[in-house]
């Protein structure tokens, strides 16, 4: 989730689901968190300072989830 051009267009997925104008649903439930990358050995074709893995990229993910959410829809429900 260290990519900013993946992080837009996840966004911009986000917004088509909760949005009037896209699919107006009411929320996201994470129940596949188990599915996160667990190991060092997960690295990104390029170079980078740090790589983030495990909880700290599960936090990114669902932080990036919420924030949009709730700048698409104040009332989405998260869980």
């Amino acid at each position: 989730m260290e990519n900013p051009a993946y992080e837009k267009q996840l966004r911009k997925k986000i917004d088509y689901l909760l949005s009037p104008h896209g699919l107006d649903a009411d929320g996201f439930e994470f129940d596949y968190t188990h599915f996160v990358p667990r190991y060092r050995g997960y690295v990104p074709v390029e170079k980078r300072e740090s790589v983030i893995w495990g909880v700290e990229i599960l936090h990114k993910m669902t932080s990036i989830y919420y924030d949009q959410a709730k700048k698409t829809k104040a009332d989405a429900l998260i869980i």
